[in-house]
């Protein structure tokens, strides 16, 4: 899978004056919380290019949504919100109810092998998809770049088609396995552990994918359940396949635009990075000229039938 100009969108001159017609009038309110039913009701057009976006990340497995040069970092960030919402119902990913989660690294020191959530951690690797932390199946996982690193940070994402192929061509007994019960843990949002297979298949027979290594064998030891030989061989060739380069597609996700990832059929990760030494945590008034460490907005977000 390659990123080309076809996965990137701009939204229209009628969308552009919905926005700025907004943000005109709303400019004291840019918080989550503030986005109410009644608000998103007045963006007609871009409604109707949301669902087009939708269409697109369906067909192409993912799309990047150019940010509006007209406004502001925070503006342009408050929009990636408004976006999240018109596309579906954004989920909780914490026991504290956030529905945006900040990804930054927080600390040099903490490690994913140490307990800490990857969205914590400035660590590299683990190509992997979202939707591991809960049972319920959710369609788009949406990512804005608020700021970028000192170096590093590249975006890596995988087709689950690609994949899939891959395996059943290749290595059916170890698909087999991918497609039988793994344990899995709340991480971030509660005790406990479920099951659920690695591979699973829509109502269309599409491939579809539940991965993140780490998440995986840490719920494994928690359950009393280690995982086989078998299974462990199974995973180290599912990772091996994800390195393969010709099967990936790297770029930089610029500052202000907004990556929609159709999450169950393509991979994600991303490359180690650093922060400046003295960079900032972003707040909501942050400014062009600051050095900010790497973020960026997170949301997982189910698709509202009718």
């Amino acid at each position: 899978m390659k990123i080309s100009t076809e996965n990137y969108i701009t939204l229209s001159s009628e969308s552009h004056k919905e926005i700025i017609h907004f943000f005109s009038e709303n400019n004291d309110s840019l918080v989550f919380d503030n986005i109410t039913p009644e608000k998103l009701h007045s963006f007609k057009q871009l409604t109707e290019e949301i669902k087009a976006i939708k269409q697109n990340v369906n067909q192409k497995g993912f799309m990047v949504l150019k940010p509006l040069q007209e406004l502001s970092l925070h503006e342009n960030r408050f929009l990636s919100w408004i976006v999240i919402s018109l596309l579906g119902e954004p989920l909780v990913q914490n026991k504290e109810g956030a529905k945006i989660i900040h990804v930054y690294d927080r600390d040099r020191t903490k490690k994913m092998e140490d307990g800490a959530r990857y969205h914590q951690t400035r660590q590299g690797g683990s190509i992997h998809t979202d939707n591991v932390n809960v049972p319920v199946k959710w369609e788009y996982l949406v990512m804005h770049c608020v700021a970028t690193a000192m170096v590093g940070g590249e975006t890596i994402l995988l087709n689950g088609n690609d994949i899939y192929n891959y395996l059943k061509e290749s290595l059916p007994d170890v698909l087999s396995t991918l497609e039988a019960p793994f344990y899995w843990e709340y991480r971030g949002i509660s005790d406990g552990t479920y099951q659920a297979p690695i591979v699973t298949y829509s109502e269309e027979g599409v491939a579809q994918f539940r991965y993140l290594r780490d998440y995986l064998e840490s719920a494994h030891q928690k359950s009393g359940n280690p995982l086989t030989a078998k299974q462990l061989s199974a995973l180290d060739a599912l990772d091996s396949i994800l390195e393969i380069s010709d099967l990936q597609s790297r770029f930089f996700l610029e500052q202000g635009e907004t990556l929609i990832i159709n999450d169950s059929q393509v991979f994600h990760g991303r490359t180690t990075f650093s922060d400046f030494e003295n960079a900032e945590v972003v707040d909501l008034d942050f400014t062009a000229g600051k050095r900010y460490k790497r973020t960026i907005d997170r949301a997982w977000v189910k698709e509202i039938n009718g």
